[in-house]
């Protein structure tokens, strides 16, 4: 039984030394493809050894312009030091590179003697009603999207460099992590650029109203020609396929729980399976195998470069934010779950041992056991590298687990003292039972892995059925539709492992119930009217589109090839109104055989307020810059 198994761990996983491991890797500042990053990837390989483990690293060009599978490689960086100060009318620190390492925005360009220069509040920074001042030759105080920011400030108006705060920041004290990730042509262009706290950006706005202000900014960094980075060490199996488990290592110091968390966990769990594995206690079917990489570009590099590496692995484990204290940090360990472009078994498998191992305090009066920690099972995200390898073009099974929000997230705040070793302890005893029970699904555990993936899907039906009482029927309706088709599609991929006719048959039914069930929770709710009228919006669109490309999309590349009216659009309607998820999803579900208006009718069901028109455009301007082809 899986019970066993999640006992074993959780008397073997260290949360405390996970820890320990966590402090020894914020210490480097792991901005991708930089030395911190080398750093800490050797701090990494050297426990390894030290582990028993003959580790591979394995590197491919990082020049601002190499693309793998479509996704370019960033280009070397290094930061020395940095201070930004206000001279005039009076002096007054804004921050120094020791202090605070995000002061200094990952790609910033260089002034190593200093520079002085007016300062003049331009507000977000993305309209060109934002300049109605002239900013030639001075620095300019924006809270708008940094890429948009430059493009005004900078590339049209000859700004000297870039202040950028944030105001919808969690901690005003914090200096939030901003990266530029330019392309190799651009980086003689680029000024200096810090990123400040809410705080210092209104104490700078409290004396911009009173006087001009003069900034003196010194800031010493270098771009060059580096390697892309992607650390691996395998316990094999007897099958000649693994399960991966990866953690993206990059991220400015501290980055404690993005995601030194992950990448020091990951080595705990390598730690414990090989003392496991030496002692006989692990007896894998499908082998284990760890990465940590830079987010993305290591992923997207290590699979171009060798391609037969999909054909190796059977699922995928992603371990991105999973230790912030849930007190501190405000957290809740999200399991990612089915995606509705490829769905799996895996989020629903992860769901069922987190429910058992995160068993803490019993209830007051009753027997009942209560969670000792804050966990949900989500919709589908991406954002982390398990979206790489779920994108249907890939369809290799796969979760991650991401602590979500975190008041600290991306800034200089995200410190080892809000690590919490508990939290640690359990998301690693579910790390590794989840990869052990896939390892020997064949051999022992199939049954049990479609009964609990039959019970969560139906229990979430359920559940969102009674979530839908008061919606308007049409959305309630197809809602019920997509889920239940969903999660059918889910049971469904557990065929992937070898299953004798017992099984087979077993599998086909439980299918063919989670459809039924979804007809049936439909016809209750229009039975007893608990839905009310309304209109449903459709897209009048046969149109087929193909993707070009097998990487994410990339928001703000496409953004530097728009002329005037649509990059105007795009920035209105995409980066200012978050509408990011929506192009990815979008992507994920062209395919070449579904329509705009089939794309439309899964898409408005996630996105409520998505409208017809807007999806035509972002097809349109995909389109036109080449992502898209009819």
């Amino acid at each position: 039984m899986i019970d066993d198994i999640i006992r074993l761990f959780k008397n073997e996983v260290s949360g405390v030394n996970a820890k320990r491991y966590i402090s020894g890797i914020s210490n480097f500042h792991r901005i991708q493809v930089s030395p911190g990053l080398h750093e800490a990837i050797a701090y990494i390989e050297s426990k390894l050894r030290e582990f028993g483990y003959e580790p591979n690293i394995y590197r491919y060009p990082a020049d601002g312009k190499t693309e793998y599978l479509g996704f370019r490689a960033p280009i070397g960086w290094k930061v020395r030091d940095a201070e930004l100060k206000v001279v005039e009318p009076e002096e007054v620190l804004i921050g120094r590179f020791i202090d605070n390492p995000t002061l200094v925005i990952a790609h910033s360009g260089s002034a190593p003697q200093g520079m002085k220069a007016e300062l003049v509040d331009v507000g977000k920074g993305m309209r060109d009603l934002d300049y109605s001042m002239d900013v030639t030759g001075k620095f300019v105080l924006a809270c708008g999207s940094l890429r948009v920011v430059y493009e005004k400030a900078v590339v049209e108006r000859g700004a000297a460099g870039i202040i950028l705060y944030r105001e919808d920041i969690s901690n005003p004290h914090a200096y939030p992590y901003l990266g530029f990730w330019p392309t190799a042509e651009e980086v003689e262009k680029i000024p200096p650029m810090f990123s400040i706290p809410l705080e210092k950006a209104l104490k700078l706005k409290e004396l911009l109203r009173k006087d001009r202000v003069v900034v003196y900014a010194r800031v010493e960094t270098e771009f060059y020609t580096g390697d892309i980075e992607v650390l691996e060490v395998r316990i094999p199996g007897s099958r000649d396929k693994d399960v991966l488990l990866i953690a993206h290592i990059c991220h400015p110091m501290p980055g404690a729980n993005d995601n030194a968390s992950g990448s020091g966990l990951l080595l705990e769990l390598t730690r414990v399976a090989r003392r496991l594995h030496d002692k006989g206690a692990l007896k894998l079917g499908y082998g284990l195998r760890f990465w940590w990489v830079p987010e993305f570009s290591g992923v997207y590099a290590h699979l171009a470069e060798n391609p037969n590496v999909l054909n190796e692995i059977i699922s995928v484990i992603n371990l991105d934010m999973v230790g912030g204290h849930q007190d501190k940090v405000g957290g809740v360990l999200t399991i990612i779950g089915v995606a509705e472009f490829s769905p799996c078994f895996l989020p629903l498998i992860a769901y069922y041992i987190f429910e058992k191992t995160v068993e803490g305090p019993r209830a007051y009066a009753r027997p009942e056991v209560l969670p000792i920690l804050r966990f949900k099972l989500t919709e589908y995200e991406g954002g982390s590298d398990h979206h790489v390898f779920a994108d249907p073009l890939r369809g290799i099974p796969a979760t991650a687990f991401i602590e979500w929000p975190d008041r600290y997230y991306h800034s200089d705040l995200d410190v080892v003292d809000n690590i919490d070793p508990i939290l640690l302890k359990n998301v690693g005893a579910v790390a590794l039972t989840l990869a052990y029970v896939i390892s020997r699904i064949n051999e022992e555990y199939f049954q049990e892995c479609l009964q609990a993936v039959y019970s969560c899907a139906l229990s979430f039906l359920f559940e969102n059925a009674r979530k839908l009482m008061g919606e308007q029927k049409w959305y309630a309706l197809k809602k019920l539709d997509l889920l239940s088709r969903v999660y059918s599609d889910a049971l469904k991929s557990l065929s992937i492992f070898e299953m004798g006719r017992k099984y087979a048959s077993m599998l086909e039914r439980v299918c063919e119930r989670i459809i039924k069930v979804g007809e049936e929770l439909k016809k209750e709710l229009v039975e007893k009217r608990l839905l009310k009228e309304g209109e449903e919006p459709i897209l009048d669109s046969e149109m087929v589109y193909r993707r070009t490309r097998m990487s994410i999309v990339r928001i703000y590349d496409i953004y530097r090839y728009l002329e005037k009216d649509d990059k105007d659009w795009w920035v209105r309607k995409v980066i200012e109104e978050k509408k990011g998820s929506v192009v990815d999803l979008f992507y994920y579900l062209v395919d070449g055989k579904r329509s705009l208006r089939e794309i439309y009718d899964i898409l408005k069901l996630i996105y409520k307020n998505l409208k017809e028109e807007d999806l035509i455009k972002i097809a349109d301007i995909l389109e036109k810059t080449e992502w898209l082809e009819r």
